[in-house]
């Protein structure tokens, strides 16, 4: 298709469903403050300082301001840049170039469509992946820094081409909201925190965690949140359990909340839920388990009235629990 070129602000009713749209020096005063494109790829140079919405390609240099937002379903093939501060939401397609989210950005990862990483990915700052297939190509990797956060909120695939292509997570690697499996086909390599609130996080190659912290959540006996490996794991760093959705345990409520094909090592430190309760943690020849031995029941003393005094009801009478 060829190329139209937007001088001063959008035509109204502009239907295109291909091509290229430019925009002039004086296009809204020379700053994208209000644009939706759909169908044309958008070229030139260009900053955002309000709303960008494109179903299509962005084939050049485009600055996202801070408190500014973009919305994008298609290639982008020029530096991508999203200011501290900026909102991004991706539904598809593919990026080329080296893409990296900034500390205090937000990108969401929205709708069923793949979204493919042909080049490097850092986050500084948060990533909501919310559905649609995750893939990485060419053996290029994500890195997620540390006090960055990907929070799997989907059970979708997080997939590879080449066999190369890796996660390495000084951040926080975090599944919730969602009860099903999220395969992890990229070869991770973790020091920060791999977490399970609910659901299953499946890791299909190679796995390494050998600093930060292993997560687990509970939220009900038999809703747990779950590490699978498929492969052995070497057990280090420490171990985290956390009671989710105000979940009352048990006694003897048992939880799988890690299996392998085979094990060596022990977590360093284990830290687990107090809630007046004791815990057996066994390491089995294919799984961790987790298994409530005893609960300890709240010694309960009536301090008034006194023993054989005499009350009317209704009366208020203080408890005192130790």
């Amino acid at each position: 298709g060829g190329t139209l070129t937007l001088l001063t602000n959008p035509i109204p009713n502009l239907q295109m469903s291909g091509g290229t749209i430019a925009l002039s020096t004086n296009f809204q005063g020379g700053i994208i403050t209000n644009l939706t494109l759909n169908g044309p790829s958008l070229a030139g140079s260009n900053v955002v300082s309000g709303t960008l919405t494109i179903n299509g390609g962005i084939t050049g240099p485009l600055t996202v301001l801070s408190n500014a937002t973009l919305n994008w379903n298609g290639y982008v093939s020029a530096a991508l840049t999203l200011n501290p501060g900026a909102a991004a939401t991706w539904s598809g397609g593919t990026i080329t170039t080296p893409f990296t989210v900034p500390t205090n950005v937000v990108l969401t990862l929205a709708g069923s469509a793949t979204k493919g990483m042909q080049n490097w990915m850092t986050n500084a700052g948060t990533i909501n992946w919310t559905g649609g297939t995750w893939q990485f190509s060419a053996n290029y990797g994500l890195y997620n820094q540390t006090g960055a956060a990907i929070n799997i909120q989907c059970d979708q695939t997080l997939y590879y081409s080449s066999g190369g292509e890796f996660i390495n997570n000084a951040g926080l690697f975090r599944k919730w909201g969602t009860a099903g499996t999220t395969p992890v086909y990229l070869n991770y390599i973790g020091t920060g925190v791999v977490d399970a609130e609910s659901g299953t996080m499946n890791f299909n190659n190679a796995f390494s965690q050998t600093g930060g912290a292993w997560a687990i959540g509970i939220d009900g006996l038999g809703s747990n949140g779950h590490i699978g490996l498929n492969g052995a794991a070497t057990l280090a760093a420490a171990l985290n359990v956390n009671l989710d959705n105000n979940y009352v345990l048990g006694l003897s409520n048992s939880f799988n909340i890690i299996s392998y094909s085979s094990r060596s090592g022990t977590f360093s430190t284990t830290n687990l839920p107090g809630n007046s309760s004791s815990w057996q943690l066994t390491y089995g020849a294919s799984a961790v388990t987790l298994l409530i031995t005893n609960l300890l029941a709240p010694s309960i003393a009536i301090t008034s009235p006194t023993n054989n005094q005499a009350f009317v009801i209704p009366v208020n009478i203080p408890i005192a629990t130790s």
